[in-house]
């Protein structure tokens, strides 16, 4: 009887063991996932700035030029700099709201925080 208990419990260890594990590891995915997504939160700042200037460049080009005589070609490269900036902005709030999510998740699913409580 002595014996089965102590197989029972080894077993028991064993599992428990490997759910630890898995927990682990399933935080480290997390963790990897959640970097990821600050450097593209920190990458679409940058580009969302860079077309800010090009932006400027393009409005001060357009004052330079007197853009009402130049067959379009002004407005058009303005209107795309600005579509290119409302995608930027588009991508940072998509990338921004993943991060969140995914932090949300990691707060609501934390096996580890769960284990250590036990």
């Amino acid at each position: 009887m002595i014996a089965e208990i102590t197989t029972a419990s080894n077993d028991q260890a064993q599992g428990i063991d490997q759910v630890n594990r898995a927990a682990i590891e399933m935080n480290k995915v997390v963790q990897r996932v959640a970097a990821n997504a600050e450097e593209s939160a920190s990458a679409s700042e940058e580009m969302t700035a860079q077309a800010e200037q090009m932006k400027e460049y393009v409005s001060g080009l357009v004052a330079l030029t007197g853009a009402k005589g130049d067959g379009g070609l002004i407005t058009t490269s303005k209107e795309m700099v600005q579509n290119a900036f409302q995608g930027m902005k588009e991508k940072r709030r998509y990338v921004k709201n993943q991060l969140n999510t995914l932090q949300q998740q990691e707060l609501e699913t934390d096996p580890i925080g769960e284990f250590s409580q036990e």
